[in-house]
């Protein structure tokens, strides 16, 4: 019971680091795809803003190309003031407007530049946690080898242990039979000590039949006189002769009356086994 207790508190560790490796195992697999995904998110993130970026640098060109159309045509629009005041005046509202927007686009750049920064710390931080990951995911990979070995161990020890279970079921069947053959020993010490007393009974039963004269039949308890001589008219002179009978005939020779209560299967048993003893021994039936 010591080693079955042993290997069973093994296999319970066992079983344990087993479910503990297999929980480390899903949470750094759900830590790794989280990782992978907020990297991916931060990826596209940066490329919206290099697309914005890009697109706010078109905008610039052409707002400095813009610029340096109009002072072009502000210097020629100089040139002819004295005859295009209010040209110059819409020139110059039209230059203030771009001037303006230059100063708004040149705001975006800025912060589009800011957000590109937090986007480039924000993917250090992602390198670094997708880089954790992967140092967990290669300790999950030597977990999972230890694993193997643990379970290859746990077989071993489950087949040890079968093993063992039918050493201990052949050791309790064999158990089981010896106490069974010591109780038959038992039985069959009381037996012969009951046959002793019963062939005595018998041999005294015997002789006194002898003394008395009674008809051999008369042991059965129910026959009396009548009945044995009854059953001697039609030839049952023994008990073994009674013995061979069947209870109807035995009933067909003694012809009980209606309230007469008689047990001809009982005769005929306790014939069978009276028969040896008295019919072995000789002596009249008489």
């Amino acid at each position: 019971m010591d080693t079955v207790g042993v290997l069973a508190f093994v296999v319970g560790l066992l079983a344990g680091i087993f479910l503990a490796m297999v929980i480390d195992g899903y949470t750094m697999g759900r830590r790794v795809q989280t990782a992978v995904s907020e990297k991916n998110l931060v990826q596209n993130k940066v490329q919206r803003l290099m697309m914005e970026l890009r697109d706010l640098e078109i905008k610039l060109a052409a707002r400095q190309m813009m610029v340096q159309s109009l002072s072009q045509e502000l210097v020629e629009k100089t040139r002819q003031v004295g005859q295009q005041s209010a040209e110059k005046q819409e020139l110059q509202l039209n230059l203030n407007r771009v001037g303006n927007e230059l100063e708004a686009s040149q705001a975006e750049n800025q912060q589009l530049c800011q957000r590109l920064a937090v986007a480039d710390v924000e993917m250090k931080h992602r390198q670094q946690e997708l880089e954790a990951a992967q140092k967990w995911l290669e300790r999950a990979d030597r977990l999972q080898s230890e694993k193997e070995a643990l379970l290859a161990r746990v077989n071993q020890a489950e087949t040890q242990a079968a093993d063992l279970n039918g050493l201990l079921r052949q050791l309790t069947e064999t158990h089981s039979l010896r106490q069974q053959l010591l109780a038959a020993e038992e039985k069959l010490k009381t037996a012969g000590v009951e046959t002793n007393s019963l062939q005595t009974k018998v041999i005294n039963l015997q002789k006194q039949l002898d003394y008395t004269g009674k008809n051999r039949l008369e042991i059965i308890r129910g026959i009396g006189p009548a009945y044995a001589r009854r059953l001697n008219e039609a030839g049952v002179d023994t008990l073994a002769d009674l013995a061979q009978m069947t209870p109807d005939q035995v009933a067909k020779i003694i012809k009980p009356k209606n309230w007469q209560a008689v047990e001809p299967a009982a005769w005929i048993a306790e014939a069978k086994i009276l028969a040896g003893v008295f019919d072995g021994q000789g002596g009249s039936s008489q």
